[in-house]
């Protein structure tokens, strides 16, 4: 069993996957998580690794490290049908490192509705301990999710 900190991808403030407002998310069904109710306006890469998917609109990534861990990070809800939302800044197969901007979030397309970043694993026995639930946090901080896989 391996235990490490996981660093934030945006900047905003931390909060349980059940809480995001989209029940896909919500309820688990696309595997266990966190998610950030976001202010900033970069979303990076909290592992060093390869997109293995980059979504069209440049809203959702999915990062795989060496090691087989993959997070998918989704930002905004109903983004994917925000046109001109986002700029990405990496595409599928690209190599990243720690802290490697993916896609920057354009202002005003969001709201306290809907800026909401989960962030979420594909490992299906991942626990999640959220240290610092309900903090304000900048991207990267490593001291507020545990993962436990």
């Amino acid at each position: 069993m391996k235990k490490e900190m996981f660093a934030l991808p945006i900047t905003g403030t931390l909060i349980k996957l059940s809480d995001v407002p989209e029940k896909v998310f919500a309820d688990g069904t696309l595997g266990q998580g966190f998610a950030i109710r976001f202010t900033g306006r970069y979303l990076v890469s909290p592992i060093s690794g390869t997109v293995i998917a980059s979504f069209p609109a440049g809203h959702a990534f999915i990062v795989r490290r060496d090691d087989g861990l993959e997070v998918m990070m989704h930002v905004g809800i109903g983004s994917a049908r925000c046109e001109g939302a986002f700029s990405a800044r990496v595409e599928k197969y690209a190599s990243v490192t720690r802290g490697q901007v993916l896609t920057e979030v354009k202002e005003g397309f969001f709201d306290n509705r809907t800026a909401y970043c989960p962030v979420v694993f594909s490992l299906p026995d991942i626990e999640v301990v959220l240290l610092k639930a309900g903090e304000k946090l900048e991207a990267l901080d490593d001291s507020a999710v545990r993962v436990i896989y």
